[in-house]
């Protein structure tokens, strides 16, 4: 098992020579890091993990802390980043996806860099970065991180074909990932370009593939069941629809507690809303209120203030089939979002 403190970790590229003097160096500005890394490398042997809430109403999970080093170290192996690899930290640590990337960094001797987290990235001048988290939209954002990062993860949103078209031809390694706090982050990858497609040897650019210990099962109506033998989670029934293709691959659909029954057609949000997404500027969502005689009707929402548009055009080049098509579109000024910028559907 690898250490919870590497002696090589660096923080801003900076040798940290103990725990108390990270925490110290931390605090004035960043005090939920320093909180969590007090916790972190504590005797304590469980931490307690919280869900951010975007599909159900948040709780609190605990695990060992001995599951959170497995974890790390099977990133660690899988994206190739030995002692001193240089790692950009701009997710806060409020939630899983921040507390992890502390746990690999501290475990795995990288040198953390830490910016704030925000829509328009400040990167730190110098060298490369050998990986880093971000959400797809600061990568809408940031265009210029495919020349400053070897490899990157994206979780968090779904991304359009338009997204993918972008980064065919970027350099940095792009994957999307598939995971939650119940699994301790990233369970499978989906590469996004064809730089992180030989560097795994995937050749399935539109399917999430298993990393190395986790397979994939289904239940009831196409729902996926998560196991990995290397943390011992699962079998994990989830709430997201998939198409399976083998115990260690699939094409995930949407949420179940997100599908539209409309008159007898499952209409599935999230598939929706890919087609919709590139005829679309601003964030929205699919959703659906009560009808007399279908069950559900679909309704867009879409955030700010009204604007005008032949609505049937677009629904045509999306391609939406005519009972896929939203019946009535709203408008909010402002989405309600989780800390972690997810969109909470209404």
């Amino acid at each position: 098992m690898i250490p919870r403190f590497h002696p090589r970790f660096k923080l801003n590229g900076r040798p940290v020579s103990s725990v108390h003097g990270l925490v110290e160096m931390l605090r004035p500005a960043y005090p939920g890091h320093a909180a969590f890394v007090e916790e972190w490398l504590s005797d304590h042997p469980r931490i307690t993990l919280h869900t951010s809430g975007s599909t159900g109403k948040p709780k609190a999970l605990v695990f060992a802390k001995e599951k959170l080093l497995r974890h790390a170290e099977r990133t660690i192996s899988y994206f190739d980043l030995p002692p001193g690899s240089k790692v950009l930290l701009n997710l806060q640590s409020s939630y899983v996806a921040g507390k992890m990337m502390w746990v690999r960094a501290l475990a795995g001797g990288w040198d953390l860099h830490i910016i704030p987290s925000r829509g328009r990235l400040e990167l730190p001048a110098g060298p490369p970065f050998d990986f880093g988290a971000m959400v797809p939209y600061q990568i809408y954002h940031n265009p210029a991180v495919k020349d400053r990062f070897r490899q990157l993860i994206l979780g968090g949103a779904p991304v359009d074909p338009g997204f993918v078209e972008t980064v065919r031809d970027w350099p940095v390694a792009l994957y999307l990932t598939y995971g939650m706090t119940e699994t301790l982050t990233h369970v499978a990858v989906r590469p996004l370009n064809p730089a992180a497609m030989r560097r795994h040897e995937l050749s399935a650019p539109d399917l999430y593939h298993a990393l190395p210990g986790v397979s994939f099962s289904v239940y009831g109506e196409n729902l996926l069941t998560v196991r990995d033998r290397l943390t011992d989670i699962g079998p994990l029934q989830t709430g997201d629809v998939v198409d399976l293709k083998d115990a260690h691959s699939f094409r995930w659909l949407g949420r179940a507690d997100n599908v539209i029954n409309s008159g007898g057609h499952k209409i599935i949000p999230e598939t929706v809303e890919s087609r919709l997404r590139p005829y679309i500027s601003r964030d929205f969502y699919l959703t659906s209120r009560p009808h007399s005689l279908w069950g559900e009707q679909a309704v867009l929402v879409i955030e700010g203030r009204p604007y005008k548009e032949d609505w049937d055009r677009l629904y045509d080049r999306a391609g939406l089939h005519p009972y896929e098509r939203p019946k009535q579109i709203l408008f909010m000024p402002t989405f309600e979002r989780t800390n972690s910028g997810k969109i909470i559907r209404k």
